[in-house]
């Protein structure tokens, strides 16, 4: 048997049903990693770098090691040492901190709404 639908009938596709699926407001991940990225970082400062020393303090050792093989290079090299190290430990804990926000959205906050689709739905 063949289904028959009636002459009134319209064909919609998936952003048009997500439309009609009763106003509800949908939130993206971005927008939550975002605001979970935001608020460790607010975390941080509001600690000092507390927790960033913390987190790094294996690399003061290593950090007054190569201060003082630079120093014997140099003032230039100690400028550039310096520089390149903070790029590199920023980047690492910029990274780290993305991940985890990543990381709670993937595996908390997705599910809330009774699907995972990369979006919180509210209402």
């Amino acid at each position: 048997m063949e289904l028959v639908l009636p002459n009134n009938y319209v064909v919609i596709d998936e952003e048009e049903m997500m439309y009609l699926d009763g106003g509800a407001i949908y939130i993206p991940r971005w927008a939550i990693t975002g605001a979970i990225t935001g608020a460790a970082y607010a975390a941080l400062a509001a600690a000092g770098g507390g927790g960033l020393q913390l987190v790094l303090a294996s690399y003061g050792l290593r950090s007054a090691l190569v201060a003082g093989i630079v120093k014997g290079l140099g003032v230039l090299g100690i400028h550039i040492g310096n520089a390149f190290a903070n790029t590199v430990i920023r980047s690492i804990a910029s990274a780290g901190i993305g991940a985890g926000a990543d990381w709670i959205f993937t595996n908390i906050i997705d599910g809330w709404d009774g699907r995972r689709d990369s979006q919180l739905r509210i209402g």
